[in-house]
């Protein structure tokens, strides 16, 4: 990317969109494996844990409509702060309550905070991406936004799943983040929208292309949720079922650049159909490896093709909506990945509470080989047409 053709306040705006998509990602990247592994020590079952995890997309799908009206009522960077705030305290406040009941409504608050940076960070940087670089602007906030999901597993290994120390970490980062956002005065806040109506019709405007929202987050949120388990039944360690989730973590950071390149020189959908049956080969492949080795290897590819769905769909949202509309057309990307956030985690668990340990391959490979195939099939009509 040549930053030649980018402004110092557009340069500003993006780090500070970077900061916070990362410091929401290390918190989410840390909770997604740590809140099953000790709800199960708990006593709870898959589908209880699925549940819980599924709250994070509730507040999600509570609170992206209003994301752009919060964000233009107390300004951005005010905003931001107040989401670091509410999820620094959340995040403190789990291994002083452990109550399975009260883990739901911290659940709830937690990501109501995480999904207003996610929103926001979001709306800022598609609004900032020329078009000429869109897929590779985005691409890197996909790299960023994916370390913080692959630090957060390893913060977790080197902490331990014992006590509070991986929770205050995870809190210390959230007040970290205020930093940069402090840094970037010229961010803006969304131009003007028309409410959660704006929101709803960018959603029914182009549904397949939002649609990408949500098996991404369905997929992503299935896995790191329940990979852990899943590798533990398959008679790894908890040391190495946490080191598997991470390499599904670094695929993620390794393959956005790239297949933002691809985004900026391809038929963009096809490279987002190309990702999803990727992902669902080697998702189906996860079960059969036989080696420890092989089972890393397979995770890196399907944690880049995984997250690349999300960097796609991102990319061809912000070109398709410029200007005032894109807030509210990321708000409702954003709704449809909470409403993977909530299917994706249920789904698993009555999976795999119904079929074992292979529940969690099939649900997956069933959500993005289908996304896939139907992605084929409208290019392949809109070439005849």
């Amino acid at each position: 990317m040549s930053t030649q053709a980018l402004s110092r306040d557009q340069m500003r705006g993006i780090l500070a969109a970077y900061s916070c998509v990362f410091v929401m990602t290390v918190g989410l990247g840390l909770t997604l494996p740590l809140l099953p592994i000790l709800m199960e020590r708990m006593g709870a079952s898959a589908t209880l844990i699925g549940l819980n995890t599924a709250i994070g997309g509730l507040a999600l799908f509570v609170t992206a409509p209003l994301v752009p009206w919060a964000m233009r009522a107390m300004g951005g960077r005010k905003f931001l702060n107040v989401c670091f705030v509410i999820s620094a305290l959340s995040l403190a406040a789990f291994p002083l309550i452990p109550d399975i009941a009260i883990w739901f409504v911290l659940r709830f608050v937690l990501n109501a905070g995480l999904q207003g940076l996610f929103v926001g960070s979001e709306i800022w940087i598609n609004q900032l991406a020329p078009e000429s670089h869109r897929g590779r602007i985005i691409g890197f906030y996909g790299a960023i936004a994916t370390a913080g999901f692959a630090i957060g597993p390893l913060l977790l290994g080197l902490l331990g799943t014992e006590g509070p120390a991986p929770f205050m970490a995870a809190a210390a980062l959230m007040i970290a983040g205020f930093i940069p956002v402090l840094a970037g005065r010229t961010l803006r806040a969304p131009e003007s929208h028309d409410g959660t109506r704006g929101v709803w019709l960018a959603l029914l405007a182009v549904p397949l292309l939002h649609l990408a929202g949500l098996i991404h987050a369905a997929a992503e949120l299935g896995i790191s949720s329940f990979l852990p388990l899943f590798a533990i039944d398959q008679g790894l360690s908890e040391e190495r079922a946490i080191i598997l989730l991470t390499a599904f973590g670094f695929g993620n950071v390794l393959l956005q650049i790239p297949i933002g390149w691809l985004a900026d020189r391809m038929n963009r959908q096809l490279v987002l159909a190309s990702a999803c049956l990727i992902a669902a080969m080697c998702v189906a492949a996860l079960p059969l490896a036989e080696t420890f080795a092989a089972m890393l290897a397979i995770a890196v590819i399907a944690g880049g093709t995984i997250v690349g769905i999300y960097t796609l769909g991102l990319t061809m949202i912000g070109a398709r909506f410029p200007g005032a509309a894109a807030a509210s057309a990321n708000a409702a990307f954003a709704l449809a990945y909470a409403g993977g956030s909530i299917l994706g985690p249920m789904g698993t668990g009555l999976a795999m509470d119904s079929f074992g340990n292979n529940g969690l391959p099939v649900v997956i490979c069933s959500l993005t080989g289908a996304y896939g195939l139907v992605l084929l099939m409208t290019i392949r009509s809109a070439r005849r047409a």
